[in-house]
C-alpha cells in the first residue's frame, strides 16, 4: 500500500501538483495515538479526503477514473507548521505521521460530494466535485501504477487545519459517521 498525497488545497487544483509518495509505515495503525516527534517546535494537523483504489491501473483516463476507487475517508496528517513545499522527507513522510479514518462508501448518484465534517462543536460542509477526484486519480496514474488498497488524497480541506495540542483527543465525523478518533501524544 502506498499513499499518494497531493500537496495542494482541494479548492485550488493545479495541472501539475506536487505529490508526496508516502509508505505504509507513515500510517498510524490500530487506533494508536499520533505521537508528535521532537524535531520541530510547532506542528499542525491537516485533514484531507482520501479515496481507496479498488483495482490496478496505469494511464487511467479521467472519464474512467471513478471505476478505480470505491470508498472514501478522512486522512489526518501531521506537519511541521513552518515548513513549506517542497519539503524534506523527514518533515512530511516520517513513521506514523498519518491517521486514516474508517472507510465509507462513495455515493454514485451525484457529481458533487457534499460532505458534512464535524469536530467538537464545529460543523463544516465541504463540496468536492467528483471530477476533481477523477482528475486526481487519472493524473496520479500517469506517474504511478495505482494498485488495490492504495490511498489517493486529492488535497487538504482548507477549513480543517489546526494547531496540534499534546494530550488532545481528535474526534471527527464524516456524514454523521465517526471517521477519525485518536489521541495526540
Amino acid at each position: 500500500m502506498k499513499i499518494l498525497y497531493s500537496e495542494q488545497p482541494v479548492c485550488a487544483p493545479t495541472d501539475e501538483p506536487i505529490v508526496s509518495l508516502l509508505t505504509d509505515s507513515s500510517v498510524s495503525r490500530n487506533h494508536k495515538p499520533l505521537f508528535v516527534p521532537p524535531h520541530h517546535d510547532r506542528w499542525t494537523l491537516t485533514i484531507g479526503l482520501g479515496v481507496k483504489v479498488s483495482r490496478l491501473g496505469k494511464f487511467v483516463a479521467p472519464k474512467f477514473a471513478s471505476r478505480y476507487y470505491d470508498a472514501m475517508t478522512l486522512v489526518a496528517r501531521l506537519r511541521p507548521a513552518a515548513v513549506t513545499m517542497p519539503a524534506s522527507a523527514t518533515d512530511i513522510a516520517f513513521d506514523s505521521s498519518i491517521v486514516i479514518g474508517e472507510w465509507l462508501p462513495i455515493p454514485t448518484d451525484t457529481d458533487q460530494l457534499e460532505l458534512t465534517i464535524a469536530s467538537g462543536d464545529a460543523e463544516t460542509t465541504v463540496s468536492i466535485p467528483r471530477g476533481l477526484i477523477d482528475n486526481t486519480v487519472a493524473r496520479m496514474s500517469r506517474y504511478f501504477m495505482i494498485k488495490h488498497g492504495d490511498v489517493i488524497v486529492p488535497g487538504d480541506l482548507p477549513a480543517l487545519t489546526c494547531d496540534v495540542v499534546i494530550d488532545s483527543q481528535i474526534d471527527i465525523t464524516l456524514d454523521r459517521s465517526t471517521c477519525l478518533h485518536f489521541k495526540i501524544k
